[in-house]
C-alpha cells in the first residue's frame, strides 16, 4: 500500500474505537463555503471526495454528507473532527470515519 497506506493505518487505529453514533454527526458543516475552489480525490474502489481548504481547515464533501475538519498538528498535513480524520500528502489523501468510503489510496483527481 506504500505511503497512503502507511497514512491510513496511522489514523485509522484511534478511529476504529468511536461509536457509531458519532461517526458522521460531529464536524459536519450546514453549508460548505462558497468563495473556495474544490479538489476532487479519486480513491480505490471507485470512492471519491471533494475538499475546499481555508484558513486552519477543511471543508469535505464525501457521501451525502459536507464535513467541517480543523488543523491538527504534526508531520503531515491533518485535518480532524470527533469522528472524522483527512490526511494529505502531495496528492495523496486518506479519509476515516467519512459517509460514502472507504477512502483509502485516493489522489488528485483534477490537477
Amino acid at each position: 500500500m506504500g505511503a497512503v497506506g502507511a497514512m491510513y493505518r496511522q489514523i485509522a487505529r484511534p478511529y476504529c474505537r468511536i461509536g457509531l453514533l458519532l461517526v458522521g454527526t460531529a464536524g459536519c458543516a450546514p453549508h460548505a463555503h462558497q468563495n473556495s475552489s474544490w479538489v476532487t480525490y479519486a480513491c480505490a474502489g471507485g470512492a471519491s471526495f471533494s475538499a475546499s481548504f481555508h484558513s486552519g481547515a477543511v471543508t469535505l464533501r464525501a457521501g451525502a454528507r459536507t464535513y467541517r475538519l480543523e488543523r491538527r498538528g504534526g508531520s503531515l498535513e491533518r485535518y480532524g473532527s470527533k469522528s472524522v480524520a483527512f490526511v494529505r500528502d502531495g496528492k495523496a489523501a486518506v479519509v476515516v470515519g467519512a459517509d460514502g468510503g472507504p477512502f483509502e489510496e485516493c489522489v488528485e483527481a483534477n490537477i
